[in-house]
């Protein structure tokens, strides 16, 4: 089964009503006939608890300003296709200057077809934000933590004849982080993975995968030594479905396995699932909803509720999103992503400490194009962390409203 990786920043409630409309910006622009794009944005948002600070702590709320700048590309030619994606973003705090900062994303893909049979995709990103301040199981802080993320995946398909394909393709990531304390969590990895399709009518597929996973957090000091390895070994079987009309399902079941070289104790094994129905009865409304569970490395990913952590035993979460186009002009969104974490971890002492922790996000949004190259857009946010032992993670709660507006030229 595919191994997800989250890269969220800190400010994932301050930038949501920024990166909605960003990303409604790139669907608007893969619509024309022209390839290009350029667009500029700028976001107000109130938080009322940046720091993610308990309830026995002093909240600290903030009026947050942004503004982004947006280019790229997005070419198909022939039989091949090429997107191109760059954005530069500049945040500036009200009370908390410290935190002033400037991130980018940058994001790559090709995609082609030698021959009927033969074809393959290629990618790759890199970005820069602000890390969480309180991601759960790792330090809370109250300084500026920059993340750094950099990724590259290839992947190749052959058809094997009638309705069977092959497919094979690797992947590499790192992660660094800027604060000190948090150089132990600076990780890299390289995956590689292969699979067998089956495909006996279109809107039906079946999949066998296996993947394996090589990471490493090279600056960990363990045991008198410095770096911590781990393995991570996958293999599962995926139902894609589409029936026809209004719904689509997608199914996963699969086991996993992750050990690591030096914290034993650590070691996890177990079930990884996912349902989703995605139901759409007419253009101007979809729904969907995932049920989902994994163990161990990725559990608290899988969704992009939390940060990866390797102390995660087990994860189940449920997501439900909406999308309405109330007018030709107004659209609506609403979602709601519930995590349940179990966790563990193991001292260099072997002694364990075990708990729980229960994550809810739940955004709220609204957006307006009066013209075909300008878009406005409100959202609100609400973020909550209930955990049964403060020792790997710290409840908060927090809330979020801010306001964007973006134009773009194509």
């Amino acid at each position: 089964m595919p191994s997800v990786i989250s890269r969220r920043p800190a400010l994932r409630a301050v930038s949501l009503s920024c990166l909605l409309a960003l990303q409604a910006m790139g669907q608007a622009a893969g619509a024309e006939t022209n390839p290009y794009y350029l667009g500029v944005g700028a976001g107000l948002t109130h938080v009322s608890n940046l720091y993610r600070l308990g309830e026995a702590s002093p909240h600290s709320s903030d009026w947050v300003g942004s503004a982004s700048l947006r280019a790229g590309v997005d070419q198909t030619f022939g039989r091949q296709r090429l997107v191109l994606d760059a954005a530069l973003r500049q945040q500036r705090y009200r009370h908390n200057s410290a935190l002033n900062n400037s991130g980018y994303s940058l994001s790559g893909g090709y995609s082609w077809e030698a021959f009927e049979k033969l074809s393959g995709t290629l990618g790759g990103s890199a970005s820069r934000s602000l890390a969480a301040f309180n991601p759960g199981d790792r330090p809370s802080v109250v300084e500026r933590n920059e993340q750094h993320n950099e990724q590259l995946n290839a992947q190749v398909r052959y058809g094997l004849g009638g309705a069977w394909q092959v497919e094979g393709g690797a992947g590499w990531l790192r992660e660094r982080y800027s604060l000190a304390s948090y150089r132990p969590y600076n990780y890299r990895q390289h995956s590689s993975n292969l699979g067998l399709n089956y495909r006996p009518r279109p809107g039906l597929r079946l999949g066998l995968s296996g993947r394996m996973t090589r990471g490493s957090y090279y600056e960990r000091v363990v045991a008198g030594s410095i770096g911590e390895d781990l393995d991570r070994k996958e293999l599962g079987l995926a139902l894609d479905w589409e029936p026809g009309g209004a719904s689509s399902y997608n199914a996963r079941l699969g086991h996993a396995r992750t050990t690591y070289g030096a914290s034993a104790g650590n070691n996890v094994s177990g079930l990884t699932a996912s349902l989703q129905w995605n139901w759409q009865p007419s253009t101007k409304l979809r729904l969907s909803s995932q049920l989902a569970r994994d163990a161990g490395l990725d559990s608290s990913s899988m969704l992009s509720g939390l940060v990866r952590t390797e102390n995660n035993r087990s994860s189940t979460s449920l997501r439900f999103s909406l999308d309405y186009e109330l007018s030709a002009k107004i659209a609506l969104n609403a979602a709601l992503l519930n995590t349940r974490r179990e966790l563990r971890y193991t001292s260099n002492l072997g002694q364990a400490i075990e708990g729980h922790d229960s994550n809810r996000v739940l955004t709220l949004g609204a957006s307006w194009t009066p013209w075909r190259n300008t878009q406005l857009g409100c959202q609100y946010s609400h973020e909550q962390r209930s955990s049964a032992s403060t020792q790997f993670s710290l409840p908060y709660s927090a809330n979020a409203f801010g306001c964007s507006a973006q134009l773009m030229l194509r």
